[in-house]
């Protein structure tokens, strides 16, 4: 399943961008990042040939990211249960309350660019990547759209991030939601 897997002694930001250039002679046309804490609905062709056939057949599409799961954001109702003695702007935060993605627009588009993508699962064109480079996925998406490449989200394809079931970092981790989490059947991403 995995070509090489590393193992770096610290989290330096860099590293994904170090690794691409590692091994830039064997990437093919598109480099893909996935984090190792999301899981990916499943879609009748497949997530990523979902994404591919996308950029297949239009050039000038340098990424494609997928939406976010929308019922797993935390609701400010269920933080303050959570952490009852905490302001609000300090949940917000914790919750993600400001971010473009939690406010995700329900359209029959198949792709959309309403606003950058999440770094969660980021399809690039390596001609576009090496334009533009790698950084965080706001700056990914400026730097798309600043040298002429569409920054887009696939409708099509949704995907979870195991901390958006909580708030993140707080103490009182529940592995229940996690198992849960990752045993979505039955569910269905929102059209």
């Amino acid at each position: 399943m995995f070509y090489k897997t590393h193992f770096f002694e610290d989290n330096d930001p860099a590293r994904l961008a170090k690794l691409a250039e590692m091994y830039w002679s064997e990437i093919g046309e598109y480099l893909v990042f996935v984090e190792s804490d999301i899981s990916v609905f499943p879609t009748e062709k497949g997530w990523l040939k979902t994404i591919t056939d996308h950029m297949d057949a239009d050039a000038t599409i340098g990424s494609i990211g997928s939406r976010v799961y929308q019922p797993d954001f935390v609701s400010m109702e269920d933080a303050q249960k959570l952490e009852p003695g905490m302001s609000e702007d300090q949940l917000g935060d914790l919750i993600k309350i400001r971010a473009p993605m939690r406010r995700h627009i329900v359209t029959d588009e198949p792709i959309i660019s309403k606003h950058n993508p999440p770094l969660r699962l980021l399809v690039l064109r390596k001609k576009a990547y090496a334009e533009v480079g790698f950084g965080r996925d706001t700056a990914i998406h400026k730097g798309m759209k600043a040298k002429g490449w569409k920054s887009l989200i696939s409708n099509e394809v949704a995907h979870r991030h195991l901390s958006l079931l909580n708030i993140f970092d707080y103490p009182d981790y529940d592995t229940d939601s996690r198992n849960s989490y990752f045993d979505f059947k039955g569910l269905q991403p929102v059209k």
